[in-house]
């Protein structure tokens, strides 16, 4: 009887300490640290249709100070009609369950959850007649001499636009994340993309890149354009920038791409006329060898 009461009790002791637990729990949030939580420079990327329009995408940088602002640039395609290397600011708001929202220079919204180590978010446009998402990984968390910082001046990628037009100043290359230029891709990646050629249909493929990390890419690939299935190797230049954004040809296709700084992952997006169509790269290994 006497054990019995024991665990009784403790039972009791344990029902009653819960609740409390739960409440100081619940007071730290996943998030606590708010506005800090998203810190640094992330790659985004994201699609879906402007309703009326036509299919969306979009690919680029976010470069968060902790503190609530915020600074993006990117390349976008609406219905095929391609804008490259624009730039605009906001503010951001992380709350303590680690959702938020944030609003956009040209009058975009958008909510987000966010990982408690800031390291990425998923995201989604709010303003009514959009259904666009994505997803942002982040690429750097530091500032140009290797320490944390919350200072969006110091923080890579430093993006001439951003850099001159809030700070009248540009990062030396050997500061800026991507100090390798080309060599940063190198080896062999896998890629996957989709979306829509304007007036013919969507699209989607599947293939590989083997970059030499001198400037030169090949690109193997099957492709499926409103149904219709073909296969083919491409080559061409590519340029990655000190920033880790860059551009490459392939045989007349062109595209836009920010890289992750050890060249492991690449988010693309096509600049052609027409084309609505992004999609990712994750690398293979790093061999220099091209494939015939």
């Amino acid at each position: 009887m006497t054990k019995r009461l024991v665990i009784f009790a403790l039972a009791v002791m344990t029902f009653a300490a819960a609740p409390q637990a739960l409440k100081a729990a619940d007071a730290g949030g996943l998030c606590p640290l708010g506005n800090a939580t998203k810190h640094g420079t992330y790659m985004s990327r994201g699609e879906g249709t402007i309703v009326g329009v036509g299919p969306a995408t979009a690919v680029g940088w976010l470069a968060y100070d902790g503190k609530g602002s915020v600074v993006n640039g990117f390349t976008v395609s609406v219905n095929g009609v391609i804008s490259t290397g624009v730039t605009v600011t906001g503010t951001y708001t992380v709350n303590r369950d680690c959702t938020g929202s944030e609003t956009a220079s040209d009058g975009t919204h958008y909510d987000f959850v966010v990982a408690p180590d800031g390291s990425r978010f998923n995201w989604i446009e709010t303003d009514t007649g959009t259904v666009i998402d994505g997803t942002a990984i982040r690429i750097s968390h530091e500032n140009s001499n290797g320490e944390a910082s919350t200072d969006l001046s110091t923080y890579a990628p430093a993006v001439t636009t951003f850099a001159t037009a809030a700070h009248g100043q540009k990062a030396a290359d050997a500061d800026a994340p991507c100090p390798l230029g080309n060599a940063t891709l190198r080896g062999t990646s896998m890629s996957r993309g989709e979306g829509t050629v304007v007036g013919v249909g969507p699209l989607a493929a599947v293939g590989w890149l083997a970059y030499d990390g001198k400037g030169n890419v090949v690109n193997g690939f099957t492709v499926s354009v409103n149904g219709v299935i073909s296969r083919g190797t491409i080559s061409g230049p590519y340029t990655v920038n000190s920033d880790c954004t860059g551009s490459t040809n392939l045989s007349g296709g062109h595209y836009d791409f920010v890289v992750t700084p050890d060249g492991s992952k690449v988010n693309w997006i096509g600049t052609d006329p027409g084309g609505v169509f992004s999609g990712t790269e994750i690398r293979l290994g790093n061999s220099s060898e091209l494939k015939e």
